[in-house]
């Protein structure tokens, strides 16, 4: 009998086909607030299954109930409460007020590609933000915008700890949401945040 590999000693590969599988066993299995002991505690497996959550989530044709998927991280689905408890979570909120503007971490363990696009926008005002509106603090690049989206790619090389950090000046009465844009086409809504 083989023996199963642990996640640890798992390729990149082996992960990304094993949170797959971790996936699909959600709500078959009850995993929710026991993610990181079913992923044996490695960040990097925590991280792709959170991004495939999320973006469940956020799908408006996703199968799976939001309350089960938001109470993994000890919460109830509320589009007015921005996602900022688990670090493996692919885009979470870190704090900010209304004088200061918004701080948003990106896990970049959390996507397939170390050199994912990731865009932002806010639904209530759609175009793209000017460039003085935002500030990179670590781990991205501006890229340009894209209809209403201001786009970035992931830049590993400029983080020490696999987080891209992002401010943000919204203050108020705002519908901002970041994507996933993956190489396949399209978007994957994985932060959404109504200002309510």
């Amino acid at each position: 009998m083989k023996e199963e590999k642990l996640i640890a000693e798992m390729s990149v590969d082996e992960k990304k086909k094993k949170a797959e599988e971790i996936f699909q066993d959600f709500n078959k299995k009850y995993i929710p607030q026991g993610l990181p002991g079913y992923c044996q505690h490695d960040f990097k497996m925590c991280s792709l299954v959170a991004y495939k959550l999320v973006r469940e989530l956020y799908d408006p044709d996703g199968k799976l109930d939001k309350n089960l998927i938001a109470s993994t991280w000890g919460s109830k689905y509320d589009v007015c409460l921005p996602l900022m408890e688990a670090i493996w979570l692919p885009i979470r909120y870190l704090g900010g007020n209304m004088c200061c503007g918004r701080v948003f971490a990106i896990n970049i363990c959390a996507f397939s590609s170390r050199d994912s696009i990731i865009g932002i926008r806010d639904a209530v005002y759609p175009y793209p933000h000017p460039k003085g509106t935002f500030k990179i603090l670590k781990g991205l690049k501006y890229i340009g915008d894209y209809k209403e989206w201001t786009m970035f790619k992931l830049d590993p090389s400029s983080t020490d700890d696999m987080t891209a950090m992002l401010y943000s000046n919204h203050e108020k009465n705002f519908d901002l949401q970041f994507a996933h844009f993956p190489h396949e086409g399209g978007y994957r809504i994985l932060f959404y945040w109504v200002d309510c």
